[in-house]
């Protein structure tokens, strides 16, 4: 009862995620079913309400900062217009300003309504212009929180400066377990670099809570990447690390992995760096140092068939990953059939091999393999060059695979007449819930 009255004053978790904490924390309670049927329906009840977070005098506050920030005079049309916009992003202890144009006026105003009281759970100010200033102020206010779970501050134009006053001020925030200062496509892109993550090891050694975090876009570059390699170990919580386009290369990948040891993440996202085949090596080596590893994207990372091949036989040693993106690479070669009986063996369920430069010969390989396959649920094989010659294999596969619940082969060359056959082959599937064929012959 006390943890469930917990998660209701706070909000903190919804669904799903409530249900295992209160089966964690509270062992001894009542029946499961009963308690959490009634605290999902407490959780219903208080989502339905559409409880608004500012009231009428601090949203016309928040227009007046907002109209400062951009430089333009308030008009009576805009007031009514905005109360609409804000109440409709603003509700349930959730803020959603992305967009809304933000400067360092309206985040004061913002920092003080968080600072005065925990009405907000959610956060997200993706895409303002907070800079360094507003970002120092914003982080004051949010550093001793016991409400926020979820902040995103992407592509507020933060510098170095910013990062390391991030990193050093939430290193002992006890509720924000979601945490974004990425870099989107667009203007005001944070540039955080190597020199932003200062305190990232003081960070990761005294944050108990943070679980996602995402620093994709900054340009750390291979001296980022060593500096978060040489901090993580110490941290049991993180599950979500997103560090993708941010100019690693081999060396640094290399380097880096030289410092793990026991890392505890669920996701790692490092697509978009030039970690070429080398740095897949190093990689496929390391994965007997992250145990709990399920989601591993290293899409359009610059490596071939050899990074590829090294890639393979070790996930038949470490069978942990279940999700595998290794879309945007070459990956074709004559050589294929060499990993065929490492390829059967996967315990990959979900696996993106779109934009590979697949031909017909690795194609009818790779679906000899997939049929002698029992584990892959999800399979992308879209934007190759597969013509009906390689899809032979994957004409008959379904007549016999158990297994596979979504294929996506869209963007190929497959013509009518190999479509038929792989028609005849799904008639008595009872598996296959999902297909793609968009834009074939």
């Amino acid at each position: 009862k006390n943890t469930e009255k917990v998660f209701y004053k706070y909000n903190l978790l919804y669904g799903s995620d409530s249900n295992n904490l209160i089966r964690t924390y509270s062992p001894k309670m009542r029946p499961m079913s009963s308690s959490i049927s009634e605290f999902n329906k407490k959780m219903a009840q208080e989502n339905s309400k559409n409880v608004f977070v500012f009231n009428e005098d601090e949203i016309l506050e928040i227009i007046k900062a907002r109209c400062k920030d951009i430089g333009i005079s308030l008009r009576e049309n805009m007031i009514y217009k905005f109360k609409n916009f804000i109440n409709s992003k603003c509700r349930n202890r959730c803020v959603d300003l992305r967009d809304f144009y933000l400067g360092i006026h309206s985040i004061q105003l913002i920092s003080h309504y968080i600072y005065k009281a925990d009405r907000i759970c959610r956060l997200n100010l993706t895409r303002n212009n907070l800079g360094d200033q507003g970002t120092e102020i914003l982080i004051n206010a949010v550093k001793n929180s016991m409400s926020l779970i979820s902040l995103d501050i992407a592509s507020n134009n933060i510098s170095y400066k910013g990062g390391q006053f991030i990193f050093q001020n939430l290193s002992e925030q006890q509720s924000i377990i979601d945490l974004n200062i990425s870099s989107l496509e667009g203007t005001n892109r944070n540039r955080i670099t190597n020199l932003g993550l200062k305190y990232i090891d003081l960070f990761f050694n005294k944050n108990k809570y943070i679980e996602t975090l995402n620093l994709s876009g900054n340009s750390l570059k291979d001296e980022g990447l060593v500096l978060i390699c040489q901090s993580i170990n110490d941290n049991r919580n993180l599950h979500t690390l997103n560090l993708s386009n941010n100019e690693i290369g081999s060396s640094g990948i290399i380097q880096g992995l030289t410092y793990i040891n026991s890392c505890k993440l669920i996701t790692l996202n490092l697509s978009n760096n030039q970690l070429l085949d080398s740095g897949i090596k190093a990689l496929s080596n390391s994965l007997q140092y992250f145990p709990n590893l399920r989601e591993l994207n290293i899409s359009n990372c610059g490596f071939e068939f050899k990074g590829f091949e090294y890639l393979i036989k070790s996930l038949t040693l470490y069978k942990n990953i279940w999700t595998l993106n290794v879309s945007g690479n070459v990956v074709k070669d004559k050589n294929f059939e060499n990993i065929k009986l490492y390829f059967e063996s996967l315990t990959i369920r979900n696996l993106n091999m779109s934009k590979c430069l697949l031909g017909n010969e690795t194609a009818l390989t790779l679906g000899e393999c997939i049929t002698n396959n029992e584990n892959i649920k999800k399979l992308n094989i879209s934007c190759n060059k597969i013509s009906d010659e390689g899809f032979k294999s994957f004409a008959s596969l379904f007549s016999s695979n158990s297994t596979i619940e979504s294929f996506d082969c869209s963007q190929n060359l497959i013509t009518d007449k190999t479509a038929t056959k792989f028609v005849k082959g799904i008639k008595f599937n009872q598996t296959l819930k999902k297909i793609n064929l968009f834009d074939n012959q």
